[in-house]
């Protein structure tokens, strides 16, 4: 299955989107979910990685190419970036923890739901 989520700076979840077959590319399911137009009307910067290229305004994404063919403000805009989503991948493996989308083996559009009561869950955990 194939989710498409926010989170803050820290890593810590902030929402889930509906659940997508997980042949669905992310930048799909982030444009199913409308991610991007949401993002634009509450004036955020979305971190991506290289796969969201062509996302739209607001959507950072590494510069393409090897190491050394890059500029120096191209590399230093690629550590920012890349450091800003692995902050976002610990809020993805914090969601995997749960059993529930380990084993779970119904329509994808079921998981949407259980994701956002685990969401729920995890919100109220923090406080």
């Amino acid at each position: 299955m194939t989710l498409a989520a926010l989170t803050d700076g820290d890593g810590n979840l902030l929402w889930i989107g509906t659940g997508y077959p997980g042949s669905t590319y992310d930048l799909t399911a982030a444009r199913g979910d409308q991610v991007f137009y949401w993002a634009r009307r509450a004036d955020l910067e979305i971190f991506a990685d290289k796969g969201y290229t062509g996302a739209g305004p607001g959507v950072l994404v590494p510069f393409k190419g090897k190491w050394d063919k890059l500029t120096e403000d191209q590399r230093a805009h690629n550590r920012v970036v890349n450091s800003t989503c692995a902050l976002v991948e610990r809020g993805f493996a914090q969601l995997k923890t749960w059993e529930i989308f380990r084993r779970s083996r119904c329509c994808p559009t079921l998981i949407g739901p259980a994701a956002h009561a685990v969401l729920a869950l995890m919100i109220n955990d923090r406080q």
